[in-house]
């Protein structure tokens, strides 16, 4: 099952995305992408759930915590 809340960010990821280690673990996908991008998380969440697939490979257009826009190609091991 998919984890709604981030286990582990890498420091390159924390300084992107202007949180540090323990507020990122507060914090899911769906946190970092604007309202509109929440239903596609939601859809590529529930995909990935449904597959056999061991890795979830994306690229995502996240927010960081000023609210400026960063793509990013983001790996998940369940």
């Amino acid at each position: 099952m998919f984890r709604e809340r981030f286990l582990y960010t890498n420091p390159a990821f924390q300084r992107i995305a202007g949180y540090t280690r323990n507020e990122m673990l507060g914090l899911g996908f769906v946190d970092l992408v604007d309202e509109s991008s929440q239903q596609f998380i939601s859809c590529l969440v529930h995909q990935y759930e449904q597959s056999s697939e061991d890795n979830f490979r994306e690229e995502l257009r996240i927010l960081d915590k000023e609210g400026n826009e960063h793509w990013l190609f983001l790996t998940s091991s369940m």
